[in-house]
């Protein structure tokens, strides 16, 4: 608990590092500056496009059966990849081709979308599919946006997740990751509190009545972002890692040990075996579960109020930013409760959020005809209401996630042994957090389908009972795996006092 003691101060090392360090940590801050501000602008693009023109019903399809299999052939792609090139090439192979696509979405793809478009075979698709199954069709006929969708989410996970993280950690050692690694997530904190202002300028400054201007411009961005990426990459490799005040010879050779990789089917049996790991795999779960089924609802409403594709954009600008105004300010608030509170009371602050704001969206949602009389005195209407409160619902919720769920997450891999640390975080990486997102989406497909007509918004009332139900999961694991951790402290800190005593008790005994 001493580690978790001094995250208060791990930020004030950022004004203490020696002036030789600064090549390091600098161009790390950057790198994690940019990852995370593309992130952010292709989060709300990729919204904004498919909600617009095809609508909130295509989000399940795409996450549910085209994202998911998406992100397996790109894990195997750069899995293949790693056999074959260096490291530092292997990053230049997941940024090329993110750059690329960017610039042919840009010049390409979406100035001629209308061209594109194959109009006939969707209109015989939607004929024979049925009204009620127009969001299928959606995700074909305007496919470019559905491409693009897919690559927004992928650079979460390889841009983010595999590029930088991975990197950081061949640049770093254990103390760098203890001094610095908190200044990395703070400078990613204030690229998501400047996207707002940066889609702004972008759709309502530099190109105000033309959006397709705007995408261009904005993919520019993104595209000039993976260049100086690389840039930085190259100058670390030639100037940082051949420093001899940073690394040792044997350090500059170090092979770095790889995880195992598991299977879907092997993940799940691990799983299976742990009570401790299958509780910390159904927090993973719940979130994906609960989170999706909220923003679904969510964006469908914002289309509503924001039909037109530049004031969607905008809007969901702001509430980016102001997600990275709520992470910056929950730091604070999740040092301290780690601080002086226990492991459990951490871990249910991020469902008490997603339960306390959800439920509140929903019952807004649902009951708009007995809101009227209170949004007149507003002087806003029902519908602004419900979003408003929606966008104050992903706001909280993902600025819990990221100080207040993720941080608990990861402490409570540390009392586990070696082996539970590396294949329980790998299956839980497989298994629980994929399939949140797509279970979800699999959960709304079906709904949509079978008695929603084709509407997320006509599934709502059906969507309400699977947010309760998931969320008393949830609750009920910290509860048990709150137990379980402390458990497993208490054994460690036996072991820890009988291997401190054997040599004693041989001594004497000698």
């Amino acid at each position: 608990m001493q580690g978790i003691d001094t995250k208060l101060s791990e930020t004030k090392t950022l004004f203490k590092i020696p002036s030789y360090e600064w090549k390091k940590v600098l161009p790390l801050l950057l790198m994690k500056f940019l990852v995370t501000l593309n992130f952010c602008v292709l989060f709300s693009t990729k919204d904004t496009l498919v909600v617009t023109a095809t609508g909130a019903e295509a989000i399940p399809i795409l996450k549910g059966w085209i994202v998911l299999p998406s992100a397996f052939l790109a894990t195997l792609f750069i899995s293949k990849c790693s056999n074959k090139l260096s490291k530092t090439r292997l990053y230049y192979a997941i940024l090329l081709p993110f750059m690329a696509f960017f610039l042919l979405y840009g010049f390409v793809l979406h100035p001629f979308q209308e061209a594109l478009t194959p109009h006939q075979s969707a209109d015989a698709l939607a004929s024979f599919l049925g009204e009620n199954r127009q969001h299928w069709v959606s995700v074909y006929r305007y496919w470019m946006n559905s491409l693009f969708f897919v690559c927004a989410e992928l650079w979460g996970g390889l841009a983010i997740g595999m590029l930088f993280w991975g990197f950081a950690n061949e640049l770093s050692q254990v103390a760098d990751a203890r001094k610095y690694y908190a200044s990395y997530s703070a400078f990613g904190h204030i690229a998501t509190l400047l996207t707002g202002p940066v889609l702004v300028f972008f759709t309502q400054y530099l190109a105000p009545n033309d959006f397709t201007l705007s995408i261009r411009y904005l993919m520019l961005l993104c595209a000039s972002i993976c260049i100086i990426l690389m840039a930085i990459i190259h100058w670390c490799e030639r100037n940082v890692l051949t420093d001899s005040r940073l690394y040792t010879k044997e350090q500059q050779q170090r092979l770095k040990k790889e995880k195992p990789k598991l299977s879907l089917f092997q993940s799940l049996r691990y799983l299976c075996k742990s009570k401790y790991l299958g509780f910390l795999a159904i927090l993973v779960l719940s979130y994906g579960l609960a989170f999706n089924m909220i923003e679904v609802t969510w964006k469908a409403n914002i289309k509503l109020l924001y039909p037109n594709p530049s004031d969607y954009q905008s809007f969901m600008g702001v509430v980016t930013s102001a997600i990275g105004f709520t992470a910056l300010a929950s730091t604070i608030f999740a040092s301290i409760t780690l601080r002086y509170f226990s492991w459990r009371c951490t871990a249910l602050v991020t469902p008490l959020i997603v339960g306390i704001t959800g439920i509140s969206f929903f019952l807004a949602f649902t009951e708009q005809d007995l809101l009227s009389s209170f949004t007149t005195m507003l002087g806003i209407t029902p519908l602004a209401l419900v979003v408003f409160l929606g966008a104050a619902q992903n706001s909280l919720t993902k600025a819990a996630k990221y100080t207040f769920f993720d941080t608990s997450k990861e402490i409570a891999y540390i009392p586990l042994d070696a082996e539970s640390k590396v294949k329980g975080k790998a299956a839980i990486d497989v298994v629980a957090a994929r399939l949140g997102k797509s279970g979800s989406s699999w959960i709304q497909i079906i709904l949509i389908d079978v008695a929603g007509a084709g509407s997320v918004l006509g599934i709502t009332h059906l969507l309400f009972p699977f947010v309760i139900i998931t969320l008393a999961m949830w609750i009920y694991s910290v509860f048990r795996l709150g137990t379980l951790f402390s458990e497993t402290q208490k054994e460690n800190s036996q072991e820890e006092i009988i291997s401190e005593a054997n040599p004693l008790i041989q001594k004497a005994s000698a």
